[in-house]
């Protein structure tokens, strides 16, 4: 197996992660949601559950928000490295790979919107027990 075809199948796992995240942070809601449907008040007992699914989804968001703009930077600087003097991109230019230093905190966001997402759900079994 190339390292390329191990980088494809990471990417393809994480992305899958993310939208198992996601979902299960809105089913979380729907859970709180229906459990509080009788009472409102019943909702503030889910109110730290609720609150890690937030978490969650904003680190989420910050993770996608984050490298949208790092990796736009990254081929913006990469492209005008490879226009020659007439402003045409080389098409054959080797542009250097996205840089892993900057991949770090988009990684931390990652594993901190699945472990927020873990710990609702244990809050929760936590209550219904």
């Amino acid at each position: 197996m190339k390292l390329s075809d191990i980088l494809i199948q990471y990417s393809t796992d994480t992305t899958k992660a993310s939208d198992i995240c996601r979902q299960s942070n809105y089913s979380l809601i729907a859970i709180c949601w229906i459990l509080a449907s009788e009472n409102v008040n019943n909702l503030v007992n889910y109110k730290i559950v609720l609150f890690f699914v937030v978490i969650s989804l904003y680190f989420d968001f910050m993770q996608y928000f984050y490298r949208g703009i790092v990796e736009g930077k990254h081929y913006d600087d990469e492209e005008a490295k490879a226009k020659d003097d007439l402003g045409k991109i080389d098409e054959n230019y080797n542009a250097k790979p996205y840089p892993k230093s900057l991949n770090k905190v988009s990684t931390g966001f990652y594993y901190t919107k699945i472990v927020c997402t873990i710990i609702a759900f244990a809050l929760l079994l936590w209550r219904l027990l």
